[in-house]
């Protein structure tokens, strides 16, 4: 091998993990960019605008990115499904310890800024792991429930572009609760990203305990066991025909 293919190798190498790091941090300077410096935007009680927007967008693009790899999971790895002896299932798995690595930059950089700003680490951090936990259980499902009908429907990658654009925006990630009217408090407390999100918030910047709520853990729990089971259930239900269908 030359020289030359040698030094292109490294930089492919080095160049993935460099720009999943960099795309994200690009993302979080424009909105922090459009919202707090062109709105003059401030989080809740006064908090900078850009912890509480990276409380949420940090969680938030663990998961979009997790499930958009994810979806293509059996499809683009069409060599490794045809071997019969390959447990296609880890597919989605790898994608998410994968997005994890990307994930923890992130937080160690969203753990500077939060103290740069003046708030120091408390008790309320060894809660994370549980909201990382939770987030993997929904995630999870959701990946084996969408990677297994992209092999049937290859359009789904397209749907699923819209479906999390949409999820973006009515989960309280650029946006506070509050302002959303009393009768639409169902979009919030009924969508599972946005339990998460506030967990990372409430166990960063505002320090409160996961159990506050009951409430809102079942209902989150309720939904995210429902699609694990749901996406368990139709992996494997499809999986005998995946090599067929490619």
């Amino acid at each position: 091998m030359s020289k030359r293919d040698l030094e292109a190798r490294y930089i492919g190498t080095i160049g993935g993990p460099l720009w999943a790091i960099f795309h994200p941090i690009v993302t979080v300077l424009i909105y922090w960019f459009v919202f707090s410096v062109g709105f003059k935007a401030v989080g809740p009680s006064g908090m900078p605008f850009v912890l509480y927007l990276l409380g949420g967008l940090i969680p938030w693009l663990l998961f979009n990115n997790t499930l958009l790899a994810s979806v293509s999971a059996v499809t683009g790895n069409s060599h490794l499904v045809k071997k019969t002896t390959f447990p296609t299932e880890v597919l989605p798995i790898v994608n998410w310890l994968s997005e994890t690595f990307t994930h923890v930059v992130l937080f160690l950089i969203l753990c500077i800024v939060t103290w740069s700003h003046g708030h120091r680490p408390t008790l309320y951090l060894l809660q994370l792991p549980y909201y990382y936990v939770a987030l993997g259980v929904f995630v999870l499902g959701l990946s084996w429930l969408v990677s297994s009908i992209q092999v049937f429907h290859r359009d789904l990658s397209q749907g699923l572009l819209v479906i999390l654009n949409l999820w973006f925006w009515i989960t309280p990630i650029i946006w506070m609760k509050d302002m959303l009217p009393t009768r639409y408090n169902w979009i919030t407390d009924y969508n599972p990203a946005y339990y998460i999100v506030q967990g990372y918030r409430n166990s960063l910047l505002i320090g409160e305990p996961f159990w506050n709520d009951w409430s809102a853990a079942l209902r989150f729990w309720m939904i995210a066991m429902s699609f694990l089971l749901l996406g368990v259930y139709v992996f494997r239900r499809l999986k005998a025909e995946f090599a067929d269908v490619l």
